[in-house]
């Protein structure tokens, strides 16, 4: 089963509630189910396989699906231009939920200075020197766009700018960190729109997250959270409604104070392009035409 995440989430809510009705069933009405095999019957029970792409698999959602499928979850990491490069197998998952994994064989590796790459040359560089911007390099590149170093034991290695940030741990697992020209620099600090996301997450009430840059007079760039509650009836908590301020309040002390976004916005779902990922022009198009009014 070949997905991005938005799509991985939605099969996996969809079966954790139809498990949970099952569940709630008499032991007499369960037995019968069960033989009748038309009350419950998996999405995911001939899947033994399941590869997410396309966008950043949430550590939430690895963890989640892990738990409910098995040892079937692969997250797979690449761009149209280096390829496919990078695999979380799923005990590296179990490990580090959050990672993308390491390079595959045959592919090297260059996390340069956030100011080394063409695309951010202007940028301020960020504090945290082990967050750089990711490069490939792949026998299976585009040669249009690769560029050849001169590396230390390599004659010629063709290597391609992702555009993305990466931190880099003693074991080599890669951890995104957002999109290059995604950072911005607010209030003369750098701040990375993926590290309020990653935190937004962590609350049990929501389900899609999207954190946009929009320009402000004093602070140069400030965040806008935009965020999709989950659905109540996944689960079995009773979910109560929350306002945007009070998880405002919540967030405070996880983040500092540069980080914290400007404003969070409660939507009934985020919008979705059509390969399954959530439209950031789309918010912020929203945004301002609602500023506007």
């Amino acid at each position: 089963l070949i997905l991005v995440p938005t799509m991985l989430k939605r099969l996996l809510d969809e079966d954790t509630l139809k498990q949970r009705k099952y569940d709630q069933l008499s032991s007499i009405e369960a037995k019968d189910a069960t033989h009748n095999l038309t009350l419950y019957h998996s999405t995911f029970c001939s899947v033994k396989r399941i590869i997410s792409g396309g966008a950043k698999l949430d550590a939430n959602l690895a963890t989640q699906t892990l738990a409910h499928t098995g040892d079937t979850l692969f997250n797979l990491y690449g761009t149209s231009e280096s390829g496919f490069g990078v695999m979380a197998t799923p005990a590296d998952l179990h490990r580090y939920p959050d990672s993308v994994g390491k390079t595959i064989k045959g592919v090297r590796l260059k996390v340069l200075p956030i100011e080394a790459n063409s695309s951010t040359a202007n940028q301020t560089r960020s504090a945290d020197d082990a967050i750089g911007v990711l490069s490939l390099g792949t026998a299976w590149s585009m040669d249009n766009n690769a560029i050849t170093h001169t590396a230390e034991n390599i004659s010629e290695t063709n290597y391609i700018s992702t555009g993305d940030l990466v931190s880099c741990n003693v074991e080599g697992y890669l951890f995104l960190k957002g999109r290059a020209d995604d950072m911005i620099v607010s209030g003369g600090e750098n701040v990375y729109p993926l590290d309020i996301e990653n935190a937004l997450r962590q609350h049990t009430h929501i389900g899609q997250v999207a954190v946009i840059a929009i320009d402000h007079n004093e602070f140069g760039k400030r965040l806008v959270a935009f965020v999709g509650l989950v659905d109540s009836n996944v689960f079995s908590r009773n979910s109560e409604s929350i306002t945007a301020l009070q998880l405002m309040q919540w967030l405070k002390p996880k983040l500092a104070r540069y980080q914290m976004p400007q404003q969070i916005v409660l939507m009934d779902e985020l919008p979705i392009t059509k390969t399954g990922k959530v439209s950031h022009a789309k918010l912020k198009e929203w945004f301002y035409s609602e500023s506007i009014r």
